[in-house]
């Protein structure tokens, strides 16, 4: 990839980790372009000047609901702002208060039109949902038409209160894209394992955590299942056994 073709979105509230974002993006890549979106009330930073382009999203009002089915129309509205703005072919979508490091340089090489790259691997919230898996929207990578439709989902307020917000995007991704059904996501049988293996395997590629840091307050909470494989290089089989013995956990939160 050249990185004159490249653009980060910084998205999200002003942190005290967000200058040291938006230095190290710039120190890395001097030849992107960047773009921080984020919310009209938020604090001016000195660190703004090092953007290309500011874009001040206005608060939206809020309505009855889930806080994951709140929240979810603002992370849409601030991502989209900042995307609006791209004009690239390749795009890193980042947290305002996450931390790139030079390994990030290596697998962006690797990148490839139609294939979302995402950190953190995936993450269970059995107790919520029978979905087993989604993936975090800390750090995504991809083409520009990808994440343009990555966060260009139709919102069903039925759907988002029930799931967290990354669930519900990603999975609404792989339906638009491969026909899979968001609603068959949330049962948790052998058989939707199969095919969520499958569709994980045809859009999505992991990348290594050492390509970031998240900031300390955060990585105590932090539940994301760490790997150093990549999931796409495994074989099925691994995949299922792997994913069945979640699966059985998952049920006896859920008591399916």
């Amino acid at each position: 990839m050249d990185f004159n073709d490249l653009t980060f979105v910084l998205q999200g509230n002003m942190r005290p980790e967000s200058g040291h974002c938006i230095r190290a993006i710039r120190g890395l890549f001097p030849d992107s372009k960047m773009v921080l979106s984020t919310w009209k009330k938020e604090p001016i930073l000195e660190e703004w000047d090092l953007c290309d382009h500011v874009v001040l999203i206005p608060e939206i009002p809020s309505f009855d609901g889930s806080e994951s089915a709140k929240n979810l129309p603002r992370q849409i509205l601030s991502t989209q702002g900042g995307l609006n703005k791209v004009e690239t072919n390749f795009v890193v979508k980042i947290r305002s208060d996450l931390i790139l490091q030079e390994q990030f340089k290596l697998y962006l090489k690797s990148v490839k039109p139609g294939i979302l790259y995402a950190w953190r691997n995936f993450t269970a919230e059995p107790r919520k949902t029978g979905l087993l898996f989604h993936l975090s929207d800390l750090l995504l990578v991809a083409d520009t038409r990808t994440l343009k439709k990555y966060w260009d989902q139709p919102f069903d307020s039925n759907l988002a209160s029930n799931l967290l917000p990354e669930q519900y995007l990603f999975w609404s991704f792989v339906a638009s894209e491969s026909g899979y059904s968001l609603e068959d996501g949330c049962k948790c049988s052998f058989e939707q394992i199969r095919r969520h293996v499958k569709a994980m395997k045809k859009f999505v590629r992991i990348l290594p955590k050492n390509v970031a840091v998240l900031p300390e307050r955060l990585q105590k909470h932090d539940n994301s299942f760490q790997r150093d494989k990549n999931y796409t290089n495994a074989t099925s089989e691994v995949l299922l056994l792997e994913l069945a013995f979640i699966a059985r956990k998952c049920k006896r939160f859920l008591k399916l």
